[in-house]
């Protein structure tokens, strides 16, 4: 579920309607949360609106809201970048989108509204590039080890080997100026390429520190939903579409290893043991028996 939290009064509540929520994006008057759940891309807004679905997003990979109610965000980590209204509507593949190419992960709209950041974790192209909603140029900037945080009027975030790094960009050309100041050790990254790291144009800077990812584990429930047993250890890997084998013996999912989905199965009689099906370099996702 997703928690608001005041940064002034440290006091939090949660959003009713928000469960199994992932990489929330603020709207632009910060009315308005986009957030991933339920196999969509959705918006609520915080003043108890009413939950809204805007468009399909199997794993979602980030999403970003512009001035002009457009949103960006990837469906499937290393899928073009699709944008659709705020208000729902009909998706489209930005410019230059380009199915044979990995990367597009967590975009972000800088200030003009115009052009966006986004994060390529393939290791032959790896690092943070630009795009723009008018043509199909896309250019590199820098590597990082995660998806870099643009912070108004002209600071770049970004991760390197676990440090967070503060430094000043030319806002026109992007490129960076003077020399990066570390802000912070230890700083999480999930699988994705996302970092926990935050800033705001007032200059506060909000980051987390250990784990990137969650642990989740598998469980059996009965028929009432009352959980009966554990069907597998802890995973960090973020293991998602769970396919039963048709003997009760076997479970397939996709989890992400190194920031790649791919299809394992994992063996329900011994506890731990899994086997990786799928070793391609893009997404391999939902697996069916």
């Amino acid at each position: 579920m997703l928690w608001l939290r005041s940064l002034v009064t440290g006091e939090a509540r949660p959003l009713a309607g928000t469960d199994g929520p992932s990489f929330p994006f603020w709207s632009p008057d910060s009315r308005s949360i986009g957030f991933f759940a339920n196999e969509r891309v959705n918006r609520i807004d915080v003043d108890g609106g009413s939950l809204q679905a805007l468009a399909p997003a199997t794993v979602g990979a980030g999403g970003t809201w512009s001035r002009e109610g457009v949103i960006l965000f990837t469906g499937v980590p290393d899928a073009p970048i699709s944008r659709v209204s705020a208000a729902g509507g009909e998706t489209a593949l930005v410019p230059g989108s380009d199915r044979g190419k990995g990367g597009n992960r967590f975009p972000q709209f800088l200030p003009d509204g115009g052009r966006y950041l986004y994060y390529m974790a393939d290791t032959a192209v790896r690092g943070v590039y630009v795009g723009t909603l008018d043509g199909p140029e896309r250019r590199r900037l820098f590597d990082a080890d995660a998806a870099a945080v643009f912070v108004p009027p002209a600071q770049m975030l970004f991760l390197r080997a676990g440090t967070l790094f503060g430094q000043r960009v030319d806002p026109a050309t992007l490129a960076l100026e003077g020399n990066a100041g570390q802000l912070a050790e230890g700083v999480a990254v999930d699988t994705n390429g996302a970092a926990a790291a935050s800033g705001s144009s007032v200059g506060s800077l909000v980051y987390r520190t250990g784990a990137g990812n969650r642990l989740r584990q598998l469980m059996w429930v009965d028929r009432s939903g009352t959980q009966i047993g554990e069907a597998f250890t802890l995973d960090s890997a973020i293991p998602v579409n769970p396919a039963l084998s048709p003997n009760g013996r076997q479970l397939a999912v996709n989890r992400a290893v190194a920031g790649n989905a791919d299809i394992w199965v994992l063996d329900l009689g011994r506890r731990g043991a899994s086997t990786k099906l799928t070793n391609a370099p893009t997404p391999d996702i939902s697996p069916v028996w």
